[in-house]
């Protein structure tokens, strides 16, 4: 059955992990002008910056292609000296943005996260089990939009399995495809 809902390959995008404890987190937050959140499975987010809570000492952040490797010197450097890591993985992920009506009901398919809107909203991030692979979701809006962020050796399959739900997506030599 083919449900009222899109997805779309996003355009590659900056992506850095950053691991550490408290004195690195003061020093990345500076940097990134952003505050990185606290809580389980929260979002902060800037003008062009989007850091995802991924552990206690874990986070994901997003940023435009082209600030990446200018962001990455500047945190690796303002955690000199700290038990703390920069990882660029910008090549490591692919992001999906799904949206439409049915969205929830395809998402509720491929993991078992209770994601109804008053449980898991904008401003909420999970890494979780997800079509049989591993994805961070992230709620995009209240309207039920979504990004799924998976390991790029998995996008085909999962370009497979967006396609038995909604229909089909051509990915072209521009948007991420090989």
């Amino acid at each position: 059955m083919a449900y009222v809902a899109e997805f779309e390959l996003q355009s590659p995008r900056g992506m850095l992990m950053l691991r550490g404890e408290h004195p690195a987190r003061e020093a990345f937050s500076d940097k990134l002008g952003v505050g990185l959140p606290t809580e389980p499975n929260t979002v902060a987010e800037g003008i062009e910056t989007c850091v995802l809570w991924l552990g206690p000492d874990q986070w994901l952040v997003m940023v435009p292609e082209t600030s990446e490797s200018v962001l990455n010197s500047s945190l690796a450097t303002s955690v000199t000296g700290l038990h703390a890591a920069v990882t660029v993985v910008s090549d490591h992920f692919s992001v999906f943005k799904l949206f439409g009506s049915e969205v929830a009901e395809i998402l509720v398919q491929g993991c078992g996260l209770d994601i109804d809107p008053g449980g898991f909203s904008y401003g909420q991030c999970c890494r979780c089990a997800f079509a049989r692979t591993t994805a961070i979701l992230r709620p995009l809006n209240a309207g039920g939009a979504y990004e799924v962020i998976v390991e790029s050796s998995y996008q085909y399959y999962l370009v497979g399995w967006f396609n038995r739900a909604v229909g089909p997506l051509v990915l072209n030599a521009g948007d991420g495809g090989e």
